[in-house]
């Protein structure tokens, strides 16, 4: 936590645990979050992918500070890498890796909302 209080974005770490490792990850490298149940798999750029077994509620609290967005139950992304919109079929977010995430109807009016505020 006392990582994520720095001023400066490029040095704010998050600190993932897994079964036989701690990942020390700078929040700039991660894309998203995807819940799965139980299980929340931290995708990040380089295509790297690691997985704890914590509920994605938990980072939630965290990222949504620091440039992230929970556009979904399942999904928190990274705003940084949205490319683009899909308004087709109920919306979905194209992110910069090429990933499709879905926006679930009672998020896409913060999402508009966010795009204005950052000037998307």
């Amino acid at each position: 936590m006392h990582n994520l209080s720095i001023s400066n974005k490029e040095n704010k770490r998050i600190v993932l645990r897994t079964s036989d490792d701690i990942h020390l990850i700078n929040i700039t490298e991660l894309i998203r979050v995807e819940s799965d149940g139980a299980y929340s798999h931290f995708h990040l750029d380089g295509g790297n992918r690691i997985t704890v077994s914590q509920n994605i509620k938990q980072y939630d609290d965290i990222l949504t500070n620091h440039g992230f967005f929970r556009c979904h139950q399942s999904h928190i992304i990274n705003v940084s890498f949205i490319k683009r919109y899909h308004k087709v079929e109920g919306g979905t977010l194209i992110l910069k890796d090429g990933t499709s995430i879905p926006v679930s109807l009672r998020k896409k009016e913060a999402m508009f909302k966010l795009f204005q505020e950052q000037g998307l």
